[in-house]
């Protein structure tokens, strides 16, 4: 039995997963050195590869890559350690985004709206004072709800120890990490915010879906009438970053092909931009510019926290628009 489960993606895929490892330890590496630009090279490798272990956790959940669930499996719980999502659990992670696909909405379990009402009003405050920053402010809450998640829910005691596994490594790493080179701590925690944010600019246009709270991923969802695939297609966008330069979209694992993604979700990463050519060869397709995706992700970024993706601006008497969507990560719950 063939180990990858596409032949003629067997290369690109060798190249991304080790691009993701073996590069993201070469940026660190880069990292310790005492000068800046090595420095400064080593903090956009490193966000850049976590980058990509993210989508290739994607890749792992849809089981693109390898022939069998265990290999997708084992890949993805890699990735999603590397890339921070172990708080979370590649398996919630994993019903998370399947939940996505299969009932059209963005899938929370944990309300960050009104956690913003309920909270003291300086820390609503603080909080929409970093994001207006573009400090992921957000998704640092999300991931501190994880971590605490396994003790206020009934989770069991597997989830708690798997927290507390997490949290040790991350102990003994950053705090490693400080003893040998304060300047390294700083440059890697800067890099990981770029990480953060690096997702966020890109995944926020690709839906004008609800958020939707769940109280966990396990819980049956019945989507309302009429959301089928005419639909999902009429909410979906992609954002090629460069139009006729393919290259430029393998940087995202081809994620930038969300439409052709969405239409057929089991076609692997390496072939998306074929398929994004047979479908939408003679029919429009829904697309961002770059230019305007970066202007509204700055224009919107507090009116998304407080507002589902379709909605009326604050400011505008006009017809609703796409602002954006916060929270729609694949790492976060």
């Amino acid at each position: 039995m063939p180990r990858f489960k596409y032949r003629d993606g067997v290369a690109q895929n060798v190249v991304a997963i080790s691009y993701a490892t073996l590069g993201h330890a070469a940026a660190l590496a880069l990292l310790f050195a005492r000068a800046w630009p090595p420095n400064l090279i080593g903090v956009a490798l490193s966000a850049h590869t976590l980058m990509v272990a993210a989508y290739l956790m994607h890749e792992a959940i849809h089981e693109t890559i390898f022939a069998s669930h265990a290999e997708n499996d084992m890949l993805g719980r890699v990735v999603a350690f590397l890339a921070g999502g172990a708080w979370a659990g590649y398996a919630e992670l994993r019903k998370k985004h399947l939940h996505h696909h299969s009932d059209l909405m963005d899938p929370t379990t944990f309300d960050f709206r009104g956690f913003l009402e309920r909270a003291p009003r300086l820390v609503a405050r603080v909080i929409e004072l970093l994001e207006w920053c573009h400090v992921p402010a957000i998704e640092v809450l999300l991931r501190g709800e994880h971590a605490l998640r396994p003790f206020l829910r009934t989770q069991g005691r597997r989830a708690q120890l798997r927290v507390l596994l997490v949290a040790l490594v991350s102990l003994v790493w950053w705090g490693a990490l400080w003893l040998v080179s304060p300047r390294a701590f700083v440059l890697y925690a800067l890099s990981y915010l770029l990480f953060v944010v690096g997702l966020r600019v890109f995944d926020a246009f690709h839906h004008t879906f609800d958020l939707v709270v769940l109280p966990d991923y396990d819980a049956a969802y019945v989507p309302p009438d009429g959301r089928g695939r005419l639909y999902e297609h009429a909410h979906t966008f992609s954002n090629v970053i460069v139009r006729g330069r393919p290259a430029f979209n393998v940087l995202v694992l081809n994620f930038a092909y969300h439409n052709a993604h969405h239409a057929k979700p089991g076609v692997p990463w390496h072939r998306l931009p074929e398929l994004d050519r047979t479908l939408y060869r003679g029919t429009p397709r829904q697309e961002r510019a770059i230019g305007s995706h970066l202007r509204d992700f700055h224009r919107y970024r507090l009116e998304r926290i407080r507002r589902d993706a379709t909605a009326v601006p604050a400011e505008s008497d006009q017809a609703p628009v796409n602002i954006g969507a916060v929270a729609v990560s694949l790492l976060t719950l």
